[in-house]
């Protein structure tokens, strides 16, 4: 791997801590083959790989947003309304009794903001993985309560293990910087 790249759950980030690959992003321009349910010039919705349910669903930003850990305020609390709303269109009848939910870092899987929009009932395994009220997995409504009050930071150029790295700080501390 070069230097110049970091690669981190399925992103690959150049040294600046930009992304440069990334499977979600990569499915939204079918540069890799997924099962497309639902898009529009915002959000791309596909079936997991791993099914919790019958039907479980990733709503997905277009734009490549990190997790939720970077997320803050209105225009964010509006993404995660919106990105349920199109889950729950996505989920037709089954979307009346679904569960809405996001991993928490670390234990999210893929570098990219996805929500589960998942039909009920849950396999077993799916009922323990996406067990929300939990440290590693939230319900929607968790996270707008969880971002409310603090501001995003997707604003910033860069963002690699919970820091914020900016233009203004000199190159020696962004080369020092790991995912």
């Amino acid at each position: 791997m070069s230097k110049n790249k970091l690669i981190r759950k399925q992103v690959t980030y150049n040294k600046d801590g930009h992304p440069i690959d990334c499977l979600f992003c990569r499915i939204h321009s079918r540069k890799e083959t997924s099962r497309i349910v639902y898009e529009d010039n915002d959000f791309v919705v596909f079936k997991t790989i791993d099914p919790a349910s019958c039907l479980h669903l990733l709503v997905t930003p277009r734009e490549h947003i990190q997790n939720i850990s970077i997320l803050g305020g209105d225009k964010d609390i509006e993404l995660i309304r919106n990105m349920v709303t199109i889950g729950n269109i996505s989920l037709g009848q089954l979307g009346r009794d679904a569960l809405y939910c996001f991993h928490c870092p670390p234990w999210n899987s893929i570098d990219h903001l996805h929500l589960h929009a998942i039909a009920k009932p849950l396999s077993y395994s799916g009922s323990i993985k996406y067990l929300t009220g939990t440290y590693w997995c939230k319900t929607a409504d968790d996270v707008i309560d969880m971002i409310a009050d603090r501001p995003s930071l997707r604003t910033s150029p860069i963002y690699i293990n919970n820091k914020i790295i900016t233009d203004k700080q000199d190159d020696n501390h962004k080369n020092n910087s790991k995912l």
